[in-house]
């Protein structure tokens, strides 16, 4: 089975522009990610800490790749 979700519909009426509302998607995506691949879009990077790969986009090229501890170095 293959799927797509958007967290934005999920969530849509809650607050998300807080530390309540980022530690509230976090704790869906860990449990969505179980035994599945999760493509994550995020602005800020601490939104994917528990990613196994992050991949920063700049203008459409690929600038930076590595774990959420090897991004933040």
């Amino acid at each position: 089975m293959t799927g797509i979700l958007l967290l934005g519909l999920i969530f849509k009426n809650k607050p998300l522009n807080d530390i309540n509302g980022e530690s509230l998607i976090q704790r869906a995506l860990e449990k969505l990610s179980i035994s599945r691949t999760v493509i994550v879009i995020a602005h800020r990077l601490s939104t994917l800490k528990h990613c196994d790969k992050i991949y920063e986009i700049h203008n459409g090229s690929i600038v930076g790749s590595g774990s959420y501890n090897e991004m933040i170095n």
